[in-house]
């Protein structure tokens, strides 16, 4: 670890034991909740697990007014993030713990909703456990795609003790743009008692839209600048990118004997919208300059069944799951085709996408739950994966409409694009610890995988030099090892240790057509493209601590990290024939440190605090990326920062007020390799807050809130396409809005 870096731990450890010494003396009436999380796949406190855990109860989340993704993440130290594309803040999403990032291949972040492993989706987040980030490679309980961490949305269960139900409506105005509402709602009915019982969730939710169209063109356009096979056309519009999103979550949870829970359930999520959440930056502020609509639609579903059964001295359990994914886009190039053939008007012609993924999961899993000095987990995991991708830049009507009916562009296909994908996961795995003194625990972990993956391939049309084949097989197996050491000082304070291994697994990839890319792969010292991506893997070292401190009204965490990644999956651009080449180029480290501290110096104030740096870079360079040695890491923000504090206190007879308070700081990042774009290069370092206060009487609970307070501005991300200008996606406008809900 460099000096600078060591520098900066140690002023951050100082920092938190000043706190400690300088809060006034508290009284034990009261104290910070305790928070229970399953990131090691059993029951434990959140200071009593020896791993670097973000754990966001759901309580909290409700009384923030956290819904969706983007309101959590900046309060995590060591996430970066990074969005855009067709689905603006839905899709196209770089997520990013620790520095491991990377633009092709496999998540470097594992995500999951309940026991479900499931590619990046943001459900909204109502009626919540808990939202648990876990930091460093989890390759031994989690598997491919956990290299850098994993994130984990973890639903509320029924119960059938008791009768349950809420409802909460939102409506609030963005700054610029339109009014935005949702409405959510829960029950919970036990079927009977101690038996069974049914939980239900539903909810909508409006987001109003917030960036004006402003072509220089007037509708409507002469016949030859627009195909018939076009998306509705668009003209001066106010306001149009709008998005709906409804979902639905039932789970049933039935108890037959004491040991033995069977658990079905389904989620449902269908998000909607017209238009890109992106603006154009030549354009000026929140303004685009686009002649079609992109309407896009995002679903999923997931079909869950549980079972545990338990043993008295372990704990089986079958998870199985079904997920079925669909994304429907439509992407604005009615000014790619000028930029490709020199046309000197727009023409509209739209490119559709279309993704259908159907992927089934089997783990099987038994857990110790005695009280020796041994513990342990070991299970199965099996997953098949099928994914089909078609792409089609089609306008028949092209060559009538611009070349007079000479078959320039051959049944008007410009490109055309069908993909299967076919991938398998097999993994033994198992961990053990041992508790050799009362204080001195050592854990060791294995898991042996198993991967196949068969990926067929046919592009076709102008853009694509004619018809092209890929017909490529993947196959590897190997160990992710994980050993640890962790060390009870007292019964409030840890320390621990951890060499952990991470990895993502190879896939076959698409070879850009020979001929029409030769230059561009001569350019970068390429003769012989391979259709293969070899896995790439991650080796990690961090030291860390937890400590719970005067009477639980004080808590730390913090670690220090250093990882080593190797054969880094790349995706290098082929600037002059558009296409991409996807390649291992590289290696990389990355090192820094996170600390978070949550206090209540007096009763009713609750503070809390999140530190994160993160140094990452290239250690061996990439020519095909035009990255050196020495570069920075792309989508990694340096430092992450976050702040907040809340007051409860009681106004009148059984009614209290609550007032809150944050701000996220989040540094400076990259968004590839080539500074000489700076639009496209860099994004600016950024801070944002939200204010929110309200009144709780019995079950009603009414809030006023204001976020991003001070309507910052931040590029996400950053893309371009030929002549359409610099396509940026920000935060929403600074919005006002009241919240009211009502437990029943």
């Amino acid at each position: 670890m460099s000096l600078h870096c060591r520098i900066l731990v140690r002023v951050a450890v100082s920092s938190a034991l000043g706190l400690t010494l300088s809060m006034p003396s508290m009284a034990a009436d009261a104290q910070l909740e305790e928070i229970i999380v399953t990131a090691q796949k059993r029951t434990q406190s959140l200071l009593s697990v020896p791993i670097s855990i973000t754990a966001l109860a759901g309580d909290n989340l409700s009384k923030l007014g956290i819904t969706e993704f983007v309101d959590y993440l900046y309060r995590v130290p060591g996430l970066g993030f990074s969005s855009v594309g067709t689905f603006g803040n839905r899709g196209n999403r770089q997520i990013n713990l620790r520095g491991i990032s990377s633009n092709v291949g496999s998540p470097t972040v594992g995500y999951y909703i309940d026991e479900t492993p499931m590619r990046f989706v943001d459900p909204r987040l109502f009626d919540l456990e808990r939202v648990e980030v876990l930091r460093g490679p989890q390759g031994t309980l989690y598997g491919a795609g956990s290299m850098g961490g994993a994130i984990r949305v973890i639903t509320n269960k029924p119960d059938s003790s008791e009768f349950d139900a809420s409802v909460a409506g939102t409506l609030s105005y963005t700054d610029g743009g339109e009014e935005n509402y949702a409405m959510n709602g829960m029950v919970n009915v036990p079927l009977a008692e101690g038996k069974a019982a049914l939980r239900v969730v539903a909810y909508y939710q409006q987001d109003g839209g917030y960036v004006d169209n402003r072509p220089e063109e007037r509708q409507p356009l002469p016949e030859y600048q627009y195909s018939e096979s076009a998306a509705k056309l668009i003209d001066v519009r106010d306001n149009y990118n709008d998005e709906d999103s409804s979902g639905v979550r039932a789970v049933l949870t039935v108890t037959p004997t004491e040991q033995l829970t069977i658990e079905p359930g389904i989620y449902y999520q269908s998000t909607t919208a017209d238009a890109w959440t992106t603006y154009v930056a030549e354009m000026g502020d929140l303004k685009s300059n686009f002649l079609e609509m992109s309407p896009h639609e995002e679903t999923f579903t997931i079909y869950s069944l549980n079972v545990s059964y338990d043993f008295g001295w372990a704990e089986l359990l079958s998870a199985s799951s079904y997920s079925e994914y669909e994304l429907l886009t439509t992407e604005p190039f009615d000014r790619v085709l000028p930029g490709a053939l020199g046309l000197p008007f727009p023409y509209v012609a739209p490119y559709r996408t279309n993704e259908e993924q159907e992927v089934f999961t089997q783990e099987l899993r038994l857990t110790s739950t005695g009280s020796g000095p041994w513990k342990w987990i070991g299970g199965l995991f099996y997953q098949q994966d099928d994914l089909t991708t078609k792409q089609r830049y089609v306008t028949p009507d092209i060559n009538d409409d611009l070349f007079g009916g000479a078959p320039v562009v051959p049944g008007g296909r410009l490109f055309v694009f069908d993909a299967e994908r076919e991938e398998s996961q097999f993994a033994v795995f198992g961990e053990t610890t041992y508790s050799v003194t009362p204080k001195l625990d050592l854990t060791a972990g294995l898991r042996w995988f198993d991967n196949d993956s068969d990926r067929y391939a046919v592009a076709d049309g102008l853009f694509n030099g004619g018809e092209s084949i890929t017909d490529v097989n993947a196959a590897e197996d190997g160990f992710t090892p994980k050993v640890q050491a962790s060390y009870r000082t007292n019964e409030n304070t840890m320390v621990f240790a951890t060499i952990a291994k991470g990895y993502r697994p190879g896939f076959g990839t698409v070879v850009p057509p020979p001929g029409l890319c030769d230059a561009d792969l001569a350019a970068i010292g390429v003769t012989n493209p391979s259709d293969q991506v070899d896995s790439d893997e991650l080796w990690s070292y961090e030291v860390g601590s937890k400590a719970s401190l005067m009477d639980r009204r004080l808590t730390i965490q913090g670690a220090v990290y250093f990882n080593q990644w190797d054969d880094l999956q790349q995706s290098i651009d082929l600037p002059t024939c558009g296409f991409v080449l996807s390649a291992n180029a590289g290696k990389a480290e990355s090192k820094g440190f996170e600390l978070e501290v949550n206090a209540m110096p007096i009763d009713g104030l609750m503070l809390d605090l999140a530190i994160g740096y993160v140094d990452a870079e290239l250690t061996e360079s990439a020519p095909g990326l035009g990255a050196q040695s020495g570069d920075r890491l792309v989508y990694v923000p340096d430092w992450s920062f976050s702040v907040g504090a809340t007051y409860t206190h009681a106004i009148a007879a059984q009614m209290e007020a609550f007032y809150h308070a944050d701000y996220q700081y989040s540094g400076d990042m990259t968004f590839n390799y080539d500074p000489s774009v700076p639009d496209l290069y860099q994004r600016d370092a950024f801070g944002t807050g939200s204010l929110r206060a309200g009144l709780k009487k019995n079950q009603w609970q009414v809030a006023a809130f204001v976020d991003n307070v001070s309507d910052e501005r931040p590029a996400l991300g950053s893309l371009r396409f030929l002549t359409s200008g610099t396509l940026t996606y920000t935060l929403r406008p600074r919005t006002y809005g009241v919240n009211l809900s009502y437990e029943f």
